[in-house]
């Protein structure tokens, strides 16, 4: 099993993502740190996020596990708000994230 890996709460990346959330009207949820594949990148020290991707689901890796696509558009919409905090858009705003 791989390691959780997690952001702090403060965190440039996790704050564009809460952001996004809250500007389509939702409540943020901050769960605790699990296995995904924003672990790897997290374990070489880049920041990331795993953003829900719209819709509703339960049970995950159950066999009671399903998902209800109704307004999954939203979950494209946060991640692509959150990515244009993240680097920016020429002429309208700066980019959050700093260049190494």
């Amino acid at each position: 099993m791989t390691p959780a890996g997690s952001q702090p709460e403060d965190s440039i990346i996790v704050q564009a993502s809460l952001a996004s959330a809250n500007v389509l009207g939702f409540e943020p949820i901050l769960d605790d740190p699990s296995s995904t594949d924003s672990n790897v990148p997290i374990s070489l020290g880049i920041p990331a996020v795993t953003l829900g991707g719209g819709g509703e689901f339960g049970g995950c890796h159950t066999l009671e596990e399903y998902y209800n696509p109704k307004d999954a558009f939203y979950g494209v919409q946060k991640i692509f708000l959150t990515m244009l905090g993240l680097v920016g858009v020429e002429n309208v705003s700066q980019p959050l994230l700093t260049k190494k």
